[in-house]
């Protein structure tokens, strides 16, 4: 229902612009504090700042080699966060926020195109703030996030815009979701297609503009890689992401690993979710604008999700936009439904449950976003004593984010056959994963190297430097990481 008697000038935004003022809080909360992930994030966050001290525009490298996994425009966003607050953790994590801020606002703004009151619109949008699927991954340097709110914005131009501008538009943000991660307008596009069933979303010639301009922006990028490096561009940048990943990564469980993952991640939130589905299912067969468009949201989010044997858990942060506005299509409907008394009682009601959801799912990451404090620990502890030049590799062990937090160059040697297998596929590592033999040993005691490791493959690495005739030093422990050096007899 739209609002009644709405006020006029700067008042009538007030509402919105207090949410979003509350959203910018949540999501920098302790921003700077704790340590990035030990996966992509630490490999993003070097390559931008690589790519930033070499002044490479078109495209980033990671200790030294060309990195094809992604587009270009997360590693700007990066390299200008960067510019201005240096290469810190702040810096890196600022690009994923103003994401998360951006989808809200845009949630909203499609809330309101779709016919929905203002209450509702924020409602939807408080359910998407009370998600650890968007407030953990905002503060991340990942492509998932600002991937999904361009690919909203032209989404949202191309269903609900009238006349060609809003379609060229649409499709140019169609075509600059691309630009961040080669799927990221997928769903998007996938749920324009299955909006052309509905009478009231059918405009084919709108949607052929729109994709055709989409290409075209895409293109002169994809053109100019492929130029410059040839077939290895298009070999790691569509064969492996696109045909070859499902087999190297993560074994698909189908929905199940999913389902387990949200249920475990968000907590209560699960219900409230679940709820705002069901409502939006059943607005949906009384013909409800609102409510259809969350749903073909919802499945063009699902389905890649269905045929890719691929399971992470950031791939889900596509769902939000429908999410979003399935919960502001359940939540316009009953108050709707309401006498106005009882509405201000739901209002709150609404609200508490929200801020407990939140709390439940959030609270742990905002307090302490602290999670490669191992590799943070090592890099401060060898760059106090002057030996970051030391190290050398880790043993076993996957962690990206020892090249971030000493700006050093590491390869992951791999004693354990199932650690290789698991790495050495992945065309990122492809040149860094090694397996860890005599000579090669030999080759890191005469340098006096420095490896990091874990405790359990501790035993290893002495069995190991026994047989190739070198000896190890005293291990140190910092935050579940072992740094030992070695040297020849």
């Amino acid at each position: 229902m739209r609002d009644e008697f709405p006020p006029s000038g700067m008042a009538r935004h007030l509402p919105v612009l207090l949410f979003l003022a509350a959203a910018a809080v949540v999501l920098s909360w302790n921003l700077g504090q704790g340590s990035l992930m030990p996966s992509d994030d630490a490999i993003y966050a070097q390559a931008a700042r690589e790519a930033l001290a070499d002044g490479r525009l078109l495209d980033v490298t990671w200790q030294g080699r060309p990195l094809f996994e992604k587009g270009p425009v997360l590693f700007w966003a990066l390299e200008a966060a960067m510019s201005v607050a240096g290469p810190c953790d702040l810096a890196v994590r600022i690009p994923g926020v103003l994401a998360g801020l951006t989808l809200l606002l845009l949630g909203i703004a499609m809330a309101r195109a779709a016919g929905l009151s203002r209450g509702a619109a924020l409602a939807g949008a408080g359910m998407l703030l009370a998600t650890s699927l968007l407030v953990f991954n905002a503060r991340r340097p990942m492509t998932d996030l600002p991937g999904t709110a361009i690919g909203l914005a032209g989404f949202i131009l191309v269903a609900f815009g009238q006349g060609r501008g809003p379609a060229i538009a649409g499709g140019a943000l169609l075509g600059l979701s691309a630009m961040v991660k080669l799927v990221a307008p997928a769903p998007f596009v996938v749920a324009l297609l299955l909006l052309q069933a509905d009478r009231i979303f059918r405009r084919p010639s709108r949607l052929l503009m729109a994709f055709a301009v989409a290409f075209i922006v895409v293109l002169p990028w994809h053109a100019a890689m492929a130029w410059i490096h040839g077939p290895s561009f298009m070999d790691t940048y569509v064969g492996f992401h696109l045909f070859r990943r499902a087999m190297v990564l993560v074994a698909g469980e189908g929905p199940s690993i999913y389902a387990t993952w949200f249920a475990e991640k968000e907590g209560s939130t699960t219900i409230l979710i679940v709820l705002a589905v069901a409502g939006a299912v059943l607005l949906a067969f009384r013909g409800n604008r609102a409510a259809r468009a969350a749903l073909a949201l919802l499945a063009g989010a699902v389905l890649p999700l269905a045929v890719s044997q691929t399971a992470l858990p950031h791939y889900l942060v596509p769902l939000l936009p429908g999410l979003g506005l399935a919960a502001a299509a359940s939540s316009d409907a009953v108050f709707k439904a309401a006498r106005p008394r009882l509405r201000i009682v739901l209002g709150w009601a609404m609200g508490i449950a929200l801020a407990a959801a939140f709390l439940g799912a959030n609270i742990r990451d905002l307090a302490n976003p602290d999670y490669g404090p191992g590799a943070k620990a090592v890099c401060e502890t060898l760059r106090a004593s002057g030996d970051v030049e030391r190290l050398a590799a880790t043993l076993d062990l996957h962690d990206p984010a020892l090249v971030w937090y000493c700006n050093h160059p590491v390869d992951f040697l791999g004693l354990e056959p199932g650690f290789l297998s698991a790495t050495r596929a992945i065309p990122m590592l492809r040149d860094v994963v090694k397996p860890l033999d005599a000579p090669l040993l030999q080759n890191l005691a005469a340098r006096k190297s420095i490896i990091v490791t874990v405790p359990s493959r501790l035993e290893a690495l002495s069995s190991a430097a026994n047989t190739a005739g070198v000896l190890l030093g005293q291990p140190s422990s910092l935050q579940g990481l072992v740094v030992v050096d070695v040297r020849l007899e």
